[in-house]
Order: structure tokens, then sequence, then C-alpha cells
């Protein structure tokens, strides 16, 4: 038949474009691991019918894409009305709330505008305003045994029809990505660069998902949801060594948490069932909840056994002990820590006045009038050493100068105070290899030098606290060596009655000596808040951070952590500015107090060891095709590790760590090769080799007459591309040759 010039160029058009997805975006999707398949994880069902184009159904169908789309998927492919499904479970695909339950149906409300619904069910296990967890047994599919489960029940067979809102296309399930094409009217699926069509089984294994979660305090319970691909990570901070225990309980039958302890690179340093007891050195630390076996919500509390170690919750309104300068056998005074809560001075503390030239702190002249003890005058009116903000406090030094204002850390460790210092004027200061208060501004401008180490002379300028809303930056241990860490809380202060609805905050620090990660947004915007991040990159990131559902942040407290790492020897600001926003659509800044970290070097040379770079692993093959082939491999959290031209006879030798990975092939026009491999470092593992099928021209993973039909419109041409199989430059009959001889094929060949 010969087709007139319109239907032609319509066709050309419409072919061209069928292998482009076609997507309708919602305003928000969720995170890519944050939703499974609807039934249980590690089963495998078939979905049988997808999106529609209005040609199948009507405008007002849940399955038109323009409604968001629907999707009826089935434990198996040709159910039959009757049989048993009494282990056919529906879960639920992410947590959430249930909202509605009926008859046959139930829907979820997952936060954020998410919604699921899923019907023609039976045997429902949950009421309405049940909180569910990932993958929690939400209810049967329906037999259909004596009569439609549901109305619209298109399909006479048992099937579950599921709905995602607000569009199915954007959101992935389990890693998979849904794909339409409104030309053609079909639905296919990705993952891992492999796509098919329905009727292909889809295995529900999520991608393995880490949720942040707040900062844990003592003696507060959490509660919190896992299943076996989703764990939950609380942030730890110890200012000293302490005796803790973490006990965690699930709510219900069938979840068997861990509890695992990672230090600040995430490395596991122990693990326990129900109580984890264990004593720990100062330092940053995550509690991350795993599930052993089972989902569902879990109750968590941390205690403290021993004094000597805190969570980080800083409260700028808190009032503290006064620090005491105590000498040590040598008359070098170290600075004894008090960390105490909130205590008022013992009757006997008298804050002592020194006149004359009276040596108070051994070898110290400090402008003739010396004060030997924190809160004694020094030439004019001084407050010294506030409880444990050992930063000096609103310190005044050298007529009345405020030093640091709010929750601040100056001296960390057992560093020595003033040794062997003279502070009048421009003076050299700290002798020996510590650093007590280095590149602090007292009594006009002073350097600080630690024995050996870089000179930082950086100024600090004072302060005062603000009296409306402000940020605080507070680096919990300010002083540190090369590649040491250490946890940073940024606090929004003075918030009014009204609260803020979102916060954009801005973050500076200099990239030379410091870098930061772990940027973790807290609760001080409601249990479930809504974050962003941007970097970090060239010493700068930003963090958004919105309350969901309405929820704003009423009150003072830690808004977000992050911690900073010492590169190399020197001094660098963090600071922190913020634009808060009131709801109004308008942002505000609002004023901030910055901290300080000083990278010191130790001046001591570690002892190498012998350690050879690990050998690596090696995959070799050969992938044959008339066309360029490309490797890929996947690691086990899906992450594209390498992607690789095979040489031209399709041949090929990567270099890679052990481990496990997903390997696919694929050449355009071709279907793609896919399997898993397992390699160990310094062996060569050899996969098979293999034939790529020729005639997947469209890239929907389907060789039909869509195929065929573009290099009848292209007959003699050489685009596009895909439709040359043979890659001799021209589109005509030995393409379809090649295409023939693979007709109907469709998905990808197992690769092993």
């Amino acid at each position: 038949m010969k087709i007139k010039m319109p239907a032609r160029i319509f066709l050309i058009v419409a072919i061209l474009l069928s292998a482009i997805p076609q997507r309708v975006f919602a305003s928000s999707a969720p995170p890519v691991d944050m939703f499974q398949l609807p039934w249980e994880q590690g089963k495998a069902w078939v979905s049988f019918d997808g999106l529609d184009n209005g040609t199948k159904r009507s405008s007002g169908s849940p399955h038109n894409y323009k409604n968001g789309g629907a999707i009826d998927f089935a434990p198996h492919v040709n159910m039959v009305i009757g049989e048993d499904t009494s282990n056919a479970w529906v879960t639920a695909a992410a947590a959430g709330t249930v909202t509605f339950v009926g008859s046959c149906y139930i829907f979820i409300d997952h936060g954020n505008g998410w919604t699921t619904e899923y019907w023609h069910l039976d045997n429902i296990q949950v009421a309405t305003g049940s909180k569910v967890s990932r993958n929690q047994k939400l209810a049967i599919v329906h037999n259909n045994a004596n009569a439609q489960v549901c109305p619209g029940n298109e399909y006479p067979g048992p099937h579950l029809h599921f709905v995602f809102r607000p569009n199915v296309l954007d959101t992935r399930f389990a890693g998979w990505t849904v794909n339409y094409n409104i030309f053609t009217n079909k639905t296919t699926y990705t993952k891992n660069g492999q796509t098919v069509p329905i009727l292909t089984p889809l295995l529900n294994i999520p991608d393995m998902q880490t949720v942040t979660r707040g900062i844990l305090d003592w003696n507060i319970e959490y509660t919190g949801s896992v299943d076996p691909y989703r764990r939950e990570r609380w942030s730890l901070m110890l200012i000293d060594d302490a005796k803790f225990e973490i006990n965690v309980s699930p709510e219900g039958a069938g979840l068997v948490p861990v509890i695992v302890l990672l230090n600040s690179d995430g490395v596991e340093v122990m693990r326990a069932n129900g109580t984890l007891s264990t004593t720990q050195p100062a330092g940053f630390y995550y509690v991350e909840i795993q599930s052993e076996a089972g989902t569902g919500y879990y109750n968590l509390i941390a205690t403290k056994e021993e004094s000597g170690g805190a969570t980080v919750t800083p409260s700028p309104t808190s009032t503290t002990a006064p620090e005491t300068a105590t000498p040590t056998p040598t008359g070098t005074p170290e600075i004894t820590h008090t960390p105490t809560a909130t205590l008022t001075p013992t009757p006997d503390y008298t804050a002592t006045s020194i006149s004359e030239t009276q040596t108070a702190i051994e070898g110290t002249s400090i402008a003739e009038t010396q004060t030997a003890i924190a809160g004694t005058p020094i030439a004019g009116t001084q407050t010294a050493f506030a409880g444990t903000q050992t930063a000096i406090a609103g310190t005044s030094i050298a007529e009345t100068q405020t030093a640091f204002a709010g929750t601040q850390t100056a001296f960390a460790g057992t560093q020595t105070a003033i040794a062997g210092t003279s502070i009048a004027g421009t003076q050299t200061a700290f002798a020996g290899t510590q650093t007590a208060i280095a590149g602090t501004s007292i009594a006009e401008t002073q350097t600080a030098f630690a024995g050996t180490q870089t000179s930082i002379a950086l100024t600090q300028t004072a302060v005062p606290t603000p009296t409306g809303p402000y940020v605080l930056v507070d680096v919990i241990q300010p002083t540190l060596t090369f590649n040491e860490t250490s946890l940073v809380n940024v606090s929004l202060n003075n918030v009014p009655p009204e609260g803020y609805t979102s916060t954009e905050f801005v973050c500076n620090y200099d990239p030379l000596i410091l870098d930061a990660s772990n940027i973790l947004a807290a609760e001080l915007f409601g249990t479930d808040p809504v974050s962003a991040a941007n970097g970090p990159q060239n010493g700068q990131f930003i963090l958004a951070i919105a309350g969901s559902n309405g929820k704003k942040a009423t009150s003072s407290g830690t808004a977000f952590t992050f911690a900073v790492r010492g590169l190399q020897p020197g001094q660098s600001i963090v600071q922190c500015t913020a634009r808060v926003s009131m709801g109004q659509g308008g942002l505000q800044s609002i004023a901030y107090i910055p901290d300080y970290v000083t990278v010191v070097d130790v001046n001591v040379t570690p002892t190498s060891t012998a350690t050879s770079e690990p050998t690596s692993a090696f995959v070799a093959g050969q992938v044959i095709a008339s066309k360029p082939v490309t490797i890929q491999l996947f690691d086990v959290n899906n992450a594209l590790v390498v992607s690789q031209t095979a040489n031209p006879d399709g041949t090929f030798n990567i270099p890679l760590m052990g481990g496990t990975y997903t390997i696919i092939a694929s050449a355009e026009g071709f279907l793609n090769a896919q399997g898993f491999v397992t390699l160990v470092n310094g062996v060569t593992t050899t996969m098979q080799t293999v034939n790529l099928p020729a005639g997947d021209i469209d890239g929907n993973s389907v060789i039909d007459q869509f195929d065929a039909l573009t290099i009848g419109i292209n007959y003699n041409g050489s685009i596009p591309s895909a439709a040359d199989l043979n890659n001799d430059s021209t589109i005509n009959v030995l393409d379809l040759e090649l295409l023939a001889a693979n007709y109907r094929l469709s998905g990808a060949l197992s690769w092993q």
C-alpha cells in the first residue's frame, strides 16, 4: 500500500519520538530510594497493564497518564479466577499513615503530597489511622472467585490495581523507573540500564536506603522504622570519654533490629541486638539501626552510665559553672573542664583581685594587675571562663572586650593554658608544642605559635550576642590535627513565637584548611523535615530546610549538624548565614555568630608501614555486535562504577576493585546483555562470549514491527543511525535481514 505524504510524515515523527520517554513531571518527586514495589521484598511479580493515553480507557481513568497513571500487577502471568492467592501479599510501598480502608481497597499518605492506593484486596490487615512501615503486609490479592472485587475492575483475573500520586512516572520503585510512550501507548520498566516490557518479572529488591535522623540525647525515647533494605542513622557526639547504652525494641512482632555503632567515617565499631553497651572515647559517632529480619517500627533510647560524655544539644541561654585554672607541678597551668549543665557558683567562690606585680599564673605577666581565677577583674571589668563554654564566653581582657559570645569551645583536650606568656600589647604567645588560645585577640593583636607549628595569625573579632534572631555556629572540637574530625552544631536562636516555615543556610570555610561532610538536618522543623543541599564544594555549601505538612520551627535549637576535617595547619572561620521565611513568600536575613577551627601540626612523623596498593580485579570477555559495544558495571547500590567502550572486535578487559557488580553490554539498535559478576582482587574473571540481538531500533527492549517500520521509512538513508544495524552507513534490506533474525525477541540476554 502506498502511504500518502501527510501520513508518512506523521509516522516518521511518531516513530522518531517513540524512542523518547514521554514524562509528565510532578512538582516534587520523592527520593529515589524511598518507595519499593507494592509486594513482598525479594519476590517478582509482573505488570500486565500500565498507563494509557485515552485510547483504551476514558480520560478520567486512573490509568491515564494525564491523571498520574496506574499500573496493574499480578504474582504471575495468566492469573485464573478462583486460584489460591492466600500468599499473594500486597505490602506498603513506603512508610506512612492509612487514610482510608474499604472492603477492597487501602489508601496510604506518605507525606509531602505522596499517596498510594491498593485495590482489589482481601484479608485486609490494617485500619484507618494505622501507622505502617515499608514492606508491611496490608492484604492479599482477592481471587475474584465470586464477582468483581471493586468497581471498575476491567480485568477479571486476580490482580492488584496500584495507584501512585501525584505521578507514577516521576517515582522509582525498588530501582525500577516507569517509562511510557504516548504514541505507542506502551509502558516499560528500566533498572540498571535494562529496559523490559510488560509481563516481564520485576524483582522487588530496593536500593539500600540509609535515612539520616536527628541527634541522640540521653534518656529520650525516639521512634523509627526499618526493613532489610532501609536503615536509619542517628548522630551521637561524645564530648569526653563515656560509658553508655543504646536500647532498641521493636513495636510489634516480626522485626529483629540490630544496633550498629559507626565512627565519624562510617566505619563499624561494634554491633549488638537489643542492647549495645560500650565505653568509647570522645568523638563523633553514628548509631545505625538495621533490620536483621522483618519489617516494622522500633523504639530507641540512649542512657549514659558514667559522667564525662554528652551529646551535643547546646543551649545559648544555659548558665554554667566557672572554670578554674589549676597549676601543674611544673608551674604550667592547665584548664580543668567541668562539663555540667546548669550550675550556680558555690558559696565559697570569690573573685580575687591580685594587684601590683603578683604572679598568679606561674611565669605570666598580665599588664601588672593579674587574675588567678576566672571571673576576676583584669585591668578593668572582666568576666572569664563560663562553665563548659571553654571559649572565654563574654570575656574582657584589657578594658571591656567581649571575646566569644554564645556556646563555643576554645580549649580542646589538655592543652596548656597560657604557658610563660606575657599579654600586654603585641606579644608572641604560647611556648612549647601546645596551642591555648590560637589566634585570639587579647589586649591588642596577639600572634600564637606552637613550637614548630605554622604561625596562625587570624584575629577573631569579638561578637556580642544579638538581641534578635540569630544563627550560632558551634565547633565542638575547635583544635584539630591532620585528618581529625569535629562535629559542628548550627542552631537557630531567639526564634519568634510565630515561627519559621523554612530557612536557607549558606556556610563558608577555608577549603585549604578544612573540608565539610555529613550534613544532617535535625528536627527543629519537625520530625520529618524536607531538606535540600547544594555542595559542599570550594569552601561553601547551601542547606535549605522546610517543615513538612505545615510544621514550623517555633523554638530555639539545633537546625542541622555537619562534620569538618583538618586538611593542613592553619585557622579557618566557620560561618553560616541564614535567611528565614515565615510562609509569606519572602526571605529575611538574620544575624549570625561564627566559630573558628585551628588545625595544628603535631610535628610527629608517623611510622610508615610497608603496604602495597590493593591489586585490582579484572573482568574480561567479548561481546559480538556490528556496532560499537559499551560495557557498564554497577555496584550493589546500583551506582555506575565504570563505563567503557569495548575494542573494535568486542573484546574488553576492565580493571576495578573486587566485589559484586551488575554488568551490562549494550550497542545502539541492539538488545542488551546483562548479568552479575563477583570479582576477586588479583584475579581475572572472564564472561561468556555473547552475540547481542540486532533490531531494537527504538530502544524499548522489544524487536517488533515498529522497528521494521523505521527501516522502511528511512530506506537507503543513514539516519537514524540506530536503524543502520550492520553499520555500513546505509539503511536497507541487509539491516532488515538482521532484524528479522531476532523478530519478537524482548528483554535482555542473560550474561554470565
